[in-house]
């Protein structure tokens, strides 16, 4: 269902542009490679001017998703490891094939 209001509207081109920036991120890290929640919001940040915490807001919804996942390798400080996606045949973020 299309955005029903100009805020709607707003809040959708907003999320996708945080998804996009998220995904490269997170496309870049190699499998089993880790990273730090406070790098991937100042990166994302940078690429998509987006608040701090939107990044790691938006890691857990395309987890949840099946687009990414990762597990939390140290929680004290934030540190994530990609790992493949386990469902075969998902599809990433932008509707191809994997």
């Amino acid at each position: 269902m299309p955005p029903q209001n100009e805020q709607d509207r707003q809040l959708a081109r907003v999320s996708s542009r945080i998804e996009r920036a998220v995904w490269a991120y997170v496309d870049a890290v190699p499998m089993g490679g880790r990273f730090l929640g406070h790098e991937l919001d100042r990166w994302v940040c940078g690429q998509a001017c987006a608040t701090p915490g939107s990044a790691t807001r938006i890691l857990r919804n395309l987890r949840a998703k099946g687009v990414i996942n990762y597990r939390v390798s140290n929680r004290a400080k934030a540190e994530y490891e990609r790992l493949e996606v386990e469902q075969p045949g998902q599809m990433d973020l932008f509707g191809e094939a994997s």
